[in-house]
């Protein structure tokens, strides 16, 4: 397939998250299609067909999103991607510290976040890493990724809400090697962010082109029955050994395809994420390059409604995805009265 180059005049279309996704769906690529409710059932319980897309030595991990239009960028990224992006012009001028300087940018608002919820209280008698895991799970900016261990738990988020939009179920696989260990992320001084000693020790290069997963023991009832961990990296730019590519111009029935530039692939994902877009198994040992893939599961607004049976029969729901603490708190409260004076009266009499 002939690749263009990003010099020649053909004008650029704009960028759309959702036609990349589209095109790298794997609906029609597994062994047996995913093309219902059903089947897409069938396939979220079938060990064997969700082993063909991981390393072999590696880890499976599940992200589902009830809009199925968007890509799986941070948070902390989206709020400062005018900042960030901006950085991208230095490419023209030929300034090789572009990378550098956009994940610079991104490490300084992370820093700022993180020391701002300490002043607030947050994150008391924690490691940064869970306070960046508490603030992530609790909806704040962080630049990690919630991921589950749990391809239903993943089902579950994707299918939640937005009944009258497709959601989108995203399948990821990670070299058993990039799991930052206990070692790698300690650090003695309490402000610091949690991979400021993998920076030292991989270097630049290692940082901002790898992915991590980040193993973190669950902090509340609510991170333990999502079975979630995160996935975090440095702010991902595009290099010769790291190309996505979209449809060239309008010309998509040819086949040519042009490169991403790294600010339209963020829209995609700030991770080292190779979304691949040919068929499988055989691919995820032709690159060295990449430590994770990503492949793509639309799933249609109609299917939504039986799913959501499915996995209500199957013990996952809003509360058990959410278990409502507070909302028991005073039912709870008097069955702690009752119990109190029922023991009183069988012990005394």
């Amino acid at each position: 397939m002939a690749k263009a180059s990003r010099n020649e005049s053909i004008p650029r279309h704009p960028f759309d998250v959702h036609t990349f996704l589209l095109e790298r769906d794997i609906n029609n690529k597994v062994n047996s299609p995913i093309n219902s409710a059903e089947t897409l059932w069938e396939f979220v319980n079938d060990a064997t067909a969700l082993a063909e897309l991981r390393f072999n030595d590696g880890l499976s991990l599940y992200r589902g999103q009830s809009n199925g239009t968007y890509g799986v960028n941070s948070s902390l990224y989206r709020l400062a991607q005018t900042q960030i992006d901006s950085i991208e012009a230095l490419r023209s001028s030929k300034n090789k510290a572009h990378k550098a300087l956009a994940e610079e940018v991104l490490s300084r608002v992370e820093n700022e976040v993180l020391q701002e919820a300490r002043a607030n209280g947050i994150g008391t008698g924690l490691s940064s890493l869970e306070t960046l895991a508490l603030l992530q799970h609790h909806l704040s900016p962080t630049r990690l990724m919630d991921v589950s261990s749990s391809p239903l738990v993943a089902l579950y988020f994707a299918i939640e809400r937005n009944q009258s939009i497709d959601g989108r179920l995203f399948v990821f696989t990670i070299r058993a090697t990039r799991s930052l260990t206990a070692s790698l992320l300690r650090d003695e001084r309490d402000d610091a962010l949690p991979w400021s000693v993998a920076k030292d020790a991989l270097g630049a290069k290692g940082w901002n082109d790898k992915v991590w997963h980040l193993p973190v023991a669950p902090l509340d009832a609510r991170m333990r029955s999502q079975q979630g961990s995160f996935l975090a990296g440095g702010l991902f730019s595009m290099g010769p050994s790291f190309r996505q590519y979209r449809s060239f111009g309008k010309d998509i029935e040819s086949g040519r395809q042009d490169v991403l530039s790294s600010s339209e692939f963020r829209k995609v994902c700030t991770l080292a994420i190779n979304f691949p877009l040919r068929r499988f198994p055989g691919i995820l040992e032709e690159s060295e390059a990449w430590d994770a893939y990503g492949w793509s599961i639309t799933i249609p607004k109609e299917w939504k409604e039986p799913l959501r049976l499915r996995l209500a029969d199957a013990g996952i729901s809003e509360d058990t995805m959410y278990p409502p603490v507070h909302e028991v708190r005073r039912l709870l409260a008097r069955v702690a009265v009752d119990s109190a004076q029922r023991a009183l009266a069988d012990l005394v009499g």
